[in-house]
């Protein structure tokens, strides 16, 4: 028996844009796929089948247990960005693991940020495309090399945040007060 699948894989896409003070486009950066991590796809399956029984439950990654306290802790609110993602001899982007837990550098002045939007694209809205929105400010991660970035479900990295899906690229780039970013980070089922 030949098995085709007929579903599509999970695809993403990431744009990263800047803004100078007026809140004009200065450039957009199409960066690609991201990735959807292995804890991000165990967690879409827990939202979508439930978590059988009472809370606490468990969800193991590739190098610990995690404690879900409850639902919330399956759905991202927070984004992380740092300067890990790419090598600093080439500025050429380094691959994403699917078994990676964390960011390879994160900023230390900006830890975390609240998702700014959730968005359905699409007129009518979108049934197949989620979007997270992260922004980082005029005031904010000022003289900072930005070459990653990550979706989480919790303000700190503590033992139970859980990476959803992460993002390198290369060229990073050199966050100054003369410009706003703003992520952009699709998920298209």
């Amino acid at each position: 028996m030949l098995f085709v699948d007929k579903y599509p894989k999970i695809k993403s896409d990431v744009i990263i844009i800047a803004y100078d003070r007026n809140d004009c486009v200065l450039w957009v950066r199409h960066e690609g796929e991201n990735k959807l991590v292995t804890t991000g796809r165990q967690l879409l399956s827990r939202l979508l089948g439930g978590l059988p029984g009472l809370y606490p439950q468990t969800l193991q990654t590739a190098t610990r247990t995690v404690s879900l306290g409850g639902p919330a802790d399956l759905f991202v609110e927070y984004m992380r960005w740092g300067s890990g993602g790419h090598n600093p001899a080439t500025n050429a982007a380094f691959g994403v693991s699917p078994s990676e837990e964390s960011l390879a550098a994160p900023l230390a002045s900006l830890a975390a940020k609240t998702v700014y939007a959730v968005n359905y694209p699409g007129t009518p809205p979108s049934d197949k495309t989620i979007e997270f929105v992260g922004r980082i400010d005029y005031s904010e991660a000022n003289g900072e090399t930005i070459s990653e970035f990550g979706l989480f479900n919790r303000l700190v990295a503590t033992a139970n945040s859980l990476m959803f899906a992460k993002k390198n690229f290369g060229p990073p780039i050199v966050k100054d007060a003369s410009f706003r970013l703003e992520f952009k980070h699709r998920i298209i089922m």
